[in-house]
C-alpha cells in the first residue's frame, strides 16, 4: 500500500506523507548548489548534466551518482537532458508511490516516468484448501514508469514449491494507469486502472505450466480522518481449467495509517482473489462451479531508507475454498 503522491496539485498519499522534491530545484551531494541549476523555465538547458567540468567530475566520483541502467531506453523514449532526470533519479523514494506487494489491493498511484521498482518476497506461504494444496512462492515484481501517469510491469511468483513439484512459475504482463484525482471539503478519491494477462508457460517450469488468466480492476484510494488510508480495488478475473471457464467478481481492500513517519499497519481483504495472481488457483479435478475465496489480514511496512522498504502480512481464509492461512514477507527497492 504505497505513499499517496502530489499529483497536479493533489494531496500526497499517506505512507509517510512525503513529498517528491521538485527536481529542478533540487541538486545530489557534491554537486552544483540550487542556484546554479535554475528552476525549468528559467534556462532549459541548466541540468545535472551540464554542470562544469570540475563539479561534474566530483559528482561522478562519489556515491550519491544514481545508478542510471536504462539512461538509453529513456533517451529512447525521449527523455531529454532539460527535463532533469538526473535530479529526479537522485531523489528517489521508495514511498512515493509505495509497494504494491505490501497487501492484497493495489495503489492507484504509478511511478515517475523513468521510476524503477523492484519487488520482492521470499516468504509468501499458501495453506492447503478444499480446492488447492499447499505453497511457498519467491514472488517478485518489477515495475517501470513508461510515464508520469502509466507503468509497465511482470509479475511471477517466481521459485515455487508444491507437494510434488518443484520450479518456476509462470510470467504475467501487467500494466497500469493513473487515472484522475480529487480532493473536495468532505470527499478526495485517486482513481486508477490496471489489467494483467499471466501466460500459461512463459519462464515456468513445465510441472507448474497453468491456463492462461486474466483480470481487470479499478483501483480507488482515499484518505479518511485520523490519518487513515483506505485503499480498494474492483474487477473481475477470468480463470480457465480444462472443464470450464470461471469469470469471478473481485474485491481487495485495505485500511492503513502511520504509527511513526516510517512505520505503518494495515488491516486487509480480499473476495475471491488478490489485485495479482498470488493466491494458488483450483485444481481442475476439485473447482466447483462458482469457489468463493474469503480472507482477512493484519500487516505493516517499513520504510528503511529512502531507497528500502521491508513489509509483511498474516492472512486467514474464511471459506473452505480459500488457503487457511497465507504468510507473506518481502522487499522493495527503489532506483
Amino acid at each position: 500500500m504505497g505513499e499517496r503522491r502530489v499529483k497536479e496539485g493533489m494531496p500526497a498519499k499517506a505512507m509517510g506523507s512525503k513529498k517528491l522534491p521538485d527536481s529542478s530545484t533540487l541538486a545530489p551531494t557534491g554537486s552544483a548548489s540550487p542556484a546554479t541549476l535554475s528552476p525549468r523555465g528559467d534556462e532549459p538547458d541548466a541540468t545535472a548534466s551540464d554542470l562544469p567540468p570540475q563539479q561534474a567530475a566530483k559528482a561522478a566520483s562519489t556515491d550519491v551518482r544514481p545508478w542510471r541502467p536504462l539512461g538509453r531506453l529513456l533517451k529512447f523514449m525521449g527523455r531529454k537532458p532539460s527535463e532533469n532526470v538526473f535530479l529526479w533519479r537522485s531523489n528517489a523514494d521508495v514511498s512515493l508511490p509505495g509497494p504494491d506487494l505490501a497487501n492484497f489491493p493495489n495503489s492507484s498511484y504509478t511511478l515517475p516516468r523513468g521510476g524503477v521498482y523492484l519487488e520482492s518476497s521470499p516468504v509468501g506461504f499458501y495453506g492447503v484448501s478444499a480446492i488447492s494444496s499447499s505453497q511457498w512462492n519467491w514472488e517478485y515484481l518489477l515495475r517501470y514508469g513508461l510515464t508520469d501517469n502509466l507503468e509497465f510491469r511482470l509479475f511471477s511468483n517466481g521459485l515455487t514449491a508444491l507437494p510434488g513439484a518443484t520450479g518456476f512459475s509462470p510470467l504475467a504482463f501487467d500494466t497500469k494507469a493513473h487515472l484522475w484525482a480529487a480532493d473536495w471539503d468532505w470527499f478526495n478519491v485517486s482513481v486508477g486502472a490496471e489489467a494483467y494477462i499471466q501466460t500459461t508457460s512463459w519462464l515456468a517450469s513445465p510441472a507448474l505450466y497453468s491456463p492462461l488468466q486474466y483480470a481487470f480492476n479499478l483501483l480507488l484510494d482515499h484518505e479518511l480522518p485520523w490519518g487513515v488510508s483506505f485503499e480498494w480495488n474492483l474487477g473481475f478475473v477470468r480463470q480457465t481449467n480444462p472443464t470450464r471457464t470461471l469469470y469471478l467478481p473481485t474485491f481487495q481492500w485495505a485500511f492503513q495509517r502511520n504509527f511513526t513517519d516510517d512505520i505503518a499497519l494495515f488491516v486487509q481483504g480480499y473476495h475471491n482473489a488478490d489485485a495479482l495472481p498470488r493466491v494458488p488457483g483450483a485444481k481442475p479435478s476439485l473447482a466447483p462451479s462458482y469457489p468463493q475465496q474469503e480472507a482477512v489480514g493484519l500487516g505493516g511496512q517499513w520504510s528503511v531508507n529512502k531507497q528500502i522498504a521491508i513489509y509483511g502480512s498474516y492472512n486467514w481464509g474464511l471459506t473452505r475454498f480459500t488457503p487457511a492461512y497465507n504468510a507473506n514477507l518481502g522487499v522493495a527497492l527503489s532506483f
